[in-house]
């Protein structure tokens, strides 16, 4: 019983390893065919996975050998959903640049921050302009 128990044990992660393969592909610019490195790699559907390309824009996610999609996203860059079947395997993903003008402005961030009161204990200095 023990032996039939280990068989089927060692039967189920054996068929468990061989459901997953490695998805890798390159990521390019639609304009140039530079690589665009940082962009975003989710697989949807059954287990995500996310990944970001490397700066020769490759990436590579382990998927299930079942219909997923693929979703590619970029700021500046339309966002990419591909079908993905059990054939899929180095793929090459053309982005194209978003029509949006942003006036080559970036908003990155700010900071709050609030003013500590004044000190009377600290020297105070003023200046003169001499002549």
């Amino acid at each position: 019983m023990k032996n039939l128990l280990l068989l089927f044990s060692f039967l189920c992660l054996a068929s468990s390893g061989f459901a997953q393969k490695i998805l890798t592909g390159r990521i390019l610019d639609g304009d140039n065919q530079q690589p665009i490195q940082g962009v975003n790699i989710t697989i949807k559907g059954g287990t995500e996975r996310a990944t970001l390309s490397d700066i020769k824009g490759k990436f590579s996610l382990r998927t299930e050998n079942t219909s997923t999609i693929l979703v590619v996203e970029m700021e500046d860059y339309e966002p990419l959903k591909i079908k993905l079947n059990t054939n899929s395997q180095n793929l090459t993903i053309l982005l194209t640049s978003s029509n949006e003008d942003s006036n080559g402005l970036r908003s990155v961030g700010f900071h709050n921050s609030k003013m500590l009161p004044k000190r009377k204990d600290l020297p105070t200095f003023y200046a003169k302009v001499l002549d």
